[in-house]
C-alpha cells in the first residue's frame, strides 16, 4: 500500500493556519508512473469497504456485463459461550463489519511493522472514505477539535468492529501509525483535519 498523510490545522473562520504534507510527493510521482493501474471499481470497493455498511457499487465484469454489487469488509471469529447445563465449551462464530477510524495522540517513539496501538492516543474519529473516479486515490478523512490546546504528534488508521461498539478502544486493528517530525499545535478554537490518501 502507497499512502500519503494530509494534516491541516483550521481557525474557526476556516482558514487553514497550518499544513503538514507527509509522502505527498512521494504519492504524486507514483501516481504519474505507475503501469498497473487499480481500476475505479476497485476504488469504489475500498472505500466502501471502510465505511462499515455495505456500498451498493456499479462495477462491470470480465464478459462486459454491468451489475450492481455491496461491498464491505467483516471480521469474522467465534465466542466463547459457558452454559451452566452443559459440561464443555461452545464456541459460536460470529461477524461483524468494520469500519475506519481515525486516532490521534502525542506519543514520539518511531512506528514499526508491529505496533498495535498509538503510544499515547489522545482522541479518535469516526472516518469519512470517498473514492472519486479515475482518480486512482482513495481518501479516508477524519476532523479534530478539542476544548483545550493539544500538541499531536502521531497518527493512526484503524479498523474497528461494531460488535463492541464501534471505535471502542481496545478493540480495533491499527493499519497504519505515523509519527510526525514536528508536532502540530491545534489551539483551543482551531480544528485539525486529518486526510489518508492511498494509492490503487
Amino acid at each position: 500500500m502507497v499512502r500519503a498523510l494530509l494534516l491541516k490545522v483550521v481557525d474557526q473562520k476556516g482558514e487553514e493556519v497550518r499544513r503538514v504534507e507527509i509522502d505527498t510527493d512521494l504519492l504524486e510521482l507514483i501516481l504519474k508512473r505507475k503501469k498497473d493501474l487499480g481500476t475505479d471499481w476497485f476504488g469504489r470497493m475500498l472505500a466502501g469497504m471502510f465505511s462499515g455498511v455495505s456500498v451498493v457499487k456499479e462495477v462491470t465484469d470480465e464478459l462486459g456485463d454491468r451489475t450492481t454489487r455491496a461491498f464491505h469488509i467483516i471480521s469474522y471469529g467465534v465466542s466463547q459461550d459457558r452454559c451452566a447445563d452443559r459440561i464443555w465449551d461452545e464456541w459460536t462464530p460470529y461477524h461483524a463489519p468494520l469500519y475506519g477510524w481515525i486516532t490521534v495522540g502525542f506519543g514520539t517513539t518511531p512506528p514499526t511493522r508491529t505496533d498495535t496501538k498509538l503510544e499515547y492516543e489522545l482522541d479518535r474519529k469516526a472516518a469519512s472514505t470517498i473514492y472519486n473516479d479515475g482518480t486512482g486515490l482513495v481518501i479516508i478523512t477524519a476532523a479534530f477539535s478539542f476544548t483545550e490546546q493539544k500538541t499531536i504528534s502521531e497518527i493512526g488508521l484503524l479498523l474497528c468492529p461494531c460488535y463492541e461498539g464501534c471505535g471502542r478502544s481496545g478493540v480495533c486493528l491499527l493499519l497504519d501509525r505515523t509519527v510526525l517530525e514536528s508536532p502540530v499545535v491545534v489551539s483551543a478554537n482551531q480544528t485539525l483535519y486529518v486526510e489518508y490518501r492511498i494509492v490503487i
